[in-house]
């Protein structure tokens, strides 16, 4: 769910998907183990813009 999320996000501001030769690095960051350790909260975005969530966590 939170990587179809992020897709959809990424290539509606950037028009990219993060997927480059058959890598895709969102899933990769998504899934890396040191992200999983910094991350201290998990927020429920819903329909939210990443402007709208940033002053959410202000």
């Amino acid at each position: 769910m939170s990587l179809n999320v992020l897709r959809r996000r990424c290539e509606a501001d950037k028009g990219c998907s993060w997927v480059v030769d058959g890598h895709d690095f969102l899933a990769h960051w998504l899934d890396d183990p040191g992200a999983r350790l910094v991350a201290t909260r998990t927020v429920h975005t819903g329909g939210e813009s990443p402007g709208q969530i940033a002053g959410r966590l202000i």
